[in-house]
């Protein structure tokens, strides 16, 4: 499970295959509750999304596949489904720059570094691998 998908930014950190698929199966779970979190593995694997693949394309895509599984989602709601699994808020954003809008303070003896994340995926990861080292 080395795939990994991310918003178009630099600095974004890209999520793993499970929270992708945990993103996507919360967002389509809502809309049908048969839908289990292997599958969304699954249609993830399936799909195999690149960081450079155009967001409207990718939800083409995943409502095609969700079709073949049963489950029918307008365009919209694919194109907001993809923007959850690369980041963002709303499918309006995806081909935005990232600005960055949650800020950590780490705090050592002498010195206090700040750093700034645009997604709480960002922040998550960075705070991993920050205790990794502790």
């Amino acid at each position: 499970m080395s795939s990994q998908f991310s918003a178009n930014s630099s600095n974004h950190v890209p999520l793993s295959v499970e929270a992708s698929a945990a993103a996507l199966w919360t967002f389509i779970k809502a809309r049908s509750p048969h839908f289990t979190f292997e599958s969304a593995v699954d249609l993830f694997q399936e799909l195999n999304p690149s960081s450079d693949e155009d967001h409207k394309q990718l939800a083409r895509r995943l409502a095609q596949a969700l079709t073949a599984r049963g489950i029918k989602i307008k365009h919209s709601n694919a194109l907001q489904a993809i923007a959850r699994l690369s980041g963002n808020g709303s499918w309006h954003t995806c081909d935005q720059p990232t600005i960055s809008r949650l800020r950590f303070f780490a705090f050592d003896t002498d010195q206090t570094q700040e750093s700034k994340f645009a997604s709480w995926n960002e922040l998550s990861a960075a705070l991993r691998t920050w205790t990794d080292r502790l």
